[in-house]
């Protein structure tokens, strides 16, 4: 809504100060031509001076002065065009009324002989108010010329404002679509790498995982190892108790496993209730460790059913550790095995049989 109103104040301001900058235009115009009628008043009085004071009718002034007397007349009309408000109106129906009058007073002056020339007074009087009305127009049209000025100013001014206001707008509304489609990005990426159930990775993003260690360990030899881990008697819990308990042992599970991971490390459902942790720069004894320690932390947590009734579970830990020449999720699948199949709630290394 704001940003529709600000977009409407700048079309109407562009309007407005569109016809302000006429308006001054227009008033510097009438400005520049009530002085050039100042300038051919002074200039025609001079001549009828001069062709009175010569004492004869000659040719060359009576020219000058009807050339003179035109273009007086064709100022007068300039300003006419150019004059749209009732002062300025008024002021050029009194002058045009004086012209005219003037017009037909030199005519007869200059048409008459030298002792009719005694209308001289009534010329300079019709000259005389010509151009005291071209100083009223000048000085009328200054002001107004100063007036449009100043509010262009004011205009452009406010344009300016609105327009940072809508840039300030913009940006906000730039700034909120990419963090929206950051938000919507980061959700669909966690869509394609997490457990929905658990919060933890899931198979895709391990696998992942594996590939980039595995091309890491071909340049730095760092080892890495996996460790396999598969709840015990997790079916009979879902038949016993339902999935609902079934899938919050799995999740406290997982937030388990996932507190005792190191920075680097990973944790990831593998499946069912098979859980992976992926830890980096670990060799084989060190994994076995880590191994047993969260083998006892599972055993001596405190699970609970969906009604919150105490429930122990136990798991089985398969640990092996990356080599060229073996499958490392086959390994440490075949140590899970062997776990389970001796008894569960142990820890077994690939290849120690």
């Amino acid at each position: 809504m704001l940003l529709s109103s600000c977009i409407v104040s700048i079309f109407y301001l562009n309007k407005i100060k569109t016809f302000s900058e006429y308006t001054a235009a227009t008033y510097l115009e009438c400005m520049e031509l009530s002085h050039q009628l100042e300038v051919s008043t002074t200039n025609e009085e001079s001549l009828l001076s001069k062709y009175l004071l010569s004492n004869t009718d000659s040719p060359v002034y009576i020219f000058a002065l009807r050339q003179n007397h035109n273009e007086l007349k064709q100022i007068i009309n300039d300003i006419n065009e150019h004059a749209f408000d009732n002062n300025l109106k008024e002021n050029i129906t009194s002058l045009k009324k004086h012209e005219t009058e003037l017009d037909k007073l030199l005519s007869e002056l200059l048409d008459s002989n030298v002792s009719d020339k005694s209308r001289y007074q009534s010329v300079l009087s019709h000259y005389s108010f010509i151009r005291n009305a071209s100083v009223e127009i000048s000085n009328y049209s200054s002001n107004r010329y100063e007036t449009a000025r100043l509010n262009t100013i004011k205009l452009v001014d406010s344009s300016l404002v609105i327009s940072s206001i809508l840039s300030f707008l913009f940006l906000m509304i730039l700034a909120f679509c990419f963090a929206f489609i950051l938000k919507i990005s980061t959700t669909l990426e966690l869509k394609t790498i997490r457990d929905p159930l658990t919060g933890i990775l899931n198979r895709r993003a391990l696998d992942e995982k594996l590939r980039t260690l595995t091309l890491y360990n071909e340049h730095s030899k760092i080892p890495f190892s996996l460790i396999m881990i598969d709840i015990d008697h997790f079916k009979n819990t879902n038949d016993t108790y339902g999935h609902q308990t079934g899938d919050k042992v799995l999740i406290d599970m997982a937030a388990l496993l996932d507190s005792f991971i190191r920075p680097g490390d990973f944790v990831a459902r593998y499946g069912g209730e098979e859980i992976a942790l992926l830890l980096v720069d670990t060799g084989l004894d060190e994994a076995f460790m880590i191994a047993e320690r969260l083998r006892n932390s599972v055993e001596n947590h405190q699970f609970t059913t969906a009604e919150n009734t105490p429930l122990n579970v136990t798991a089985s830990f398969g640990v092996a550790e990356f080599s060229r020449q073996t499958d490392l999720i086959k390994e440490a699948d075949t140590a899970l095995y062997k776990a389970k199949s001796n008894g569960r709630n142990r820890v077994c290394i690939s290849g120690l049989f």
